[in-house]
């Protein structure tokens, strides 16, 4: 790979060398602009303070130029991720300078050369410009992520939140929470601008409905009920608790220029197990009933999922396309969640 730049930089040097024979020369009106056109097309510019100032340059020794720019890229790895590399070489009577970057982002180079004569005091210079030559096959770019969601539960029932209209399994909002494990493939659309990509994988996900009125979930020989806790009871504390193995996957969006970035997808899922807890105090002591069934909860799911965000830190929202329970085996509960993604 790093020979590609060598080979788009010696064809020029050596271009230069042989002006003569090898390439066309433009002078603008100006006189201290050389634009030199080579024989594969490409284009080099030289800016030189005065017209004097290019006989130096023809005069460099370009096969040590190519000894010293090859002994240099052997020794020195920075442009493998990115970067820049600058080498000083000096001449008889000329310094020699060449910087050579690597642009990540298009997969090509950019190579820049000042030469400066030792005895000009005004250290007039003129530089070769070489932008964005051969650019490198690559397959495209396949990204692992590993996200931590950290947030909330409610459901729907007909559009409205069950809590807003009183009913007994109405959710405390803040104690209702969700959280999620996802390990993800991201695919990149295009090698050349990885704004857009698609991304698939796998995620367990802990989903918490914690019940806001004095109620235990129970399962019926047709359908589950929400009772009261006796009347010598105090509840502490009562939930449901569903967990999930889904398969999200994910359109993103990138923007060049800032780090905002955008998420549109979809999720399927198939429930691992779920469980009621309850907490409560009786007649002065503390007691806890854990109840291991399926509450006639569906046992798959499948939804709607986006997000937003800046940096690291994303923003999510997910509804449910399907019901929590059952089709007349509970109330008719439509999930949602929402939070952040780390």
């Amino acid at each position: 790979m790093k020979f590609i730049v060598f080979n788009i930089l010696f064809a020029n040097l050596l271009a230069i060398g042989t002006i003569k024979s090898k390439a066309a020369i433009h002078n603008p009106p100006s006189g201290d602009t050389v634009v030199v056109k080579l024989k594969n097309k490409n284009k080099v510019m030289i800016i030189t303070a005065e017209s004097k100032n290019l006989k130096s340059f023809l005069n460099v020794n370009l096969n040590q130029i190519i000894a010293d720019i090859d002994s240099s890229f052997r020794r020195d790895s920075t442009l493998s991720n990115g970067g820049e590399m600058e080498l000083a070489l000096f001449q008889k009577d000329s310094l020699l300078k060449i910087r050579i970057l690597k642009d990540v982002i298009r997969n090509s180079y950019k190579a820049v050369l000042e030469v400066r004569e030792k005895d000009d005091s005004s250290q007039k210079t003129f530089q070769i410009n070489s932008w964005y030559g051969k650019k490198e096959k690559r397959k495209n770019r396949i990204d692992d992520i590993f996200e931590i969601d950290l947030g909330w539960n409610n459901y729907l029932e007909s559009g409205k939140i069950p809590a807003d209209e009183n009913k007994p399994y109405g959710l405390k909002p803040l104690s209702s929470n969700v959280i999620s494990l996802r390990a993800m493939k991201n695919f990149y659309w295009s090698k050349e601008k990885p704004r857009f990509s698609t991304s698939v994988g796998v995620e367990i996900s802990w989903n918490n409905y914690k019940y806001d009125n004095s109620v235990i979930i129970t399962k019926g020989s047709e359908s589950v009920s929400f009772d009261p806790f006796l009347a010598d009871q105090r509840m502490i504390k009562s939930k449901l608790t569903v967990s999930w193995l889904n398969v999200p996957v994910m359109m993103h969006y990138r923007s060049r220029n800032s780090s905002f970035h955008f998420a549109l997808g979809g999720f399927s899922g198939y429930r691992l197990g779920s469980h009621s807890k309850t907490k409560f105090d009786e007649k002065g002591s503390t007691k806890k009933d854990h109840v291991n069934t399926n509450f006639y909860l569906n046992s798959l799911q499948y939804g709607a999922r986006v997000q937003v965000g800046f940096y690291g830190i994303d923003f999510f929202g997910q509804y449910n396309l399907n019901e929590l329970f059952s089709k007349n085996k509970g109330p008719a509960l439509t999930p949602i969640s929402f939070g952040i993604t780390i």
